[in-house]
């Protein structure tokens, strides 16, 4: 697209504006942009004329000259599905171009895997290893030059590879349930980890006493622990729910004893 602006009419003046390509519009306007299809060297010039489109005065001798260049090939469009995804997800992509010919579409997916070399506008390529990964699409004619772009996908671990454990231990030295009943009051120690997921862990305990539920945040593989005692005996289920980042989680179930007449240290 070229613009003209024309010097000496003004806006109520009625004008033929000459494009040299044969293309003429009539317009009122001052300032006028037009698409030429082809690249090459043109006159332009401005007619005034009447309400009939009878010529009054002739601009041809104040034409002007452009030159228009055959604009560059590229690509057009590009897009991608998804950016983040987990292991074992597929990604879609589409793009388009202009470049004369069939020119050949080369995918690098930066994982690791082969390329995808050919004439595909829009593959589809399944990541099957955690991690950030940085791809080029290129484009190359003959004797065009070749043109890229850049693209990225980020890559975490399956969600559905999510589990945990839950430890009870006395003073952290003897595993639950061996110790088992405790009295009123002991302090127990609450220990939880987590594997697989998708960093950070959220960990939320309910100890079925009415107590506040207890919320911590940890990373995948990094136990967390805290310690607590029960002020009345009874029997607690002590419910665990641990997700991930993602939002997909598992929950953890154990029985905690509580008597008056439980062991102590």
């Amino acid at each position: 697209m070229v613009g003209f602006v024309v010097d000496g009419p003004t806006i109520a003046d009625r004008k033929a504006w000459h494009f040299g390509d044969g293309v003429v519009k009539k317009s009122n306007n001052l300032i006028y942009e037009h698409r030429y299809e082809n690249p090459g060297t043109y006159r332009v010039w401005v007619d005034l004329i009447d309400k009939l489109g009878n010529v009054i005065e002739n601009g041809e001798s104040k034409a002007k000259t452009v030159t228009v260049t055959a604009e560059p090939q590229r690509i057009t469009s590009f897009t991608q599905r998804k950016c983040v995804v987990t292991v074992g997800e597929y990604v879609i992509f589409a793009m388009s171009h202009d470049i004369e010919g069939r020119p050949l579409i080369t995918w690098k997916w930066g994982d690791g895997t082969p390329d995808l070399s050919g004439y595909e506008q829009n593959p589809h390529h399944k990541y099957e290893r955690e991690g950030t990964w940085e791809g080029t699409l290129i484009v190359q004619g003959d004797p065009v030059p070749t043109v890229s772009r850049k693209f990225a996908v980020l890559v975490l671990a399956s969600p559905f590879q999510l589990g945990g454990r839950m430890d009870v231990l006395l003073h952290r030295r003897f595993k639950y349930p061996s110790e088992m009943p405790m009295p009123p009051k002991k302090k127990l120690t609450f220990i939880a980890d987590s594997d697989g997921g998708n960093s950070p862990i959220h960990y939320s305990w309910d100890f079925n006493d009415r107590s506040p539920y207890m919320q911590m945040t940890g990373n995948r593989g990094n136990p967390v622990m805290f310690n607590k005692g029960f002020d009345k005996p009874g029997d607690y289920l002590v419910t665990l729910t641990i997700t991930d980042d993602l939002g997909y989680e598992v929950v953890i179930t154990k029985d905690v004893i509580i008597r008056e007449d439980g062991k102590s240290e």
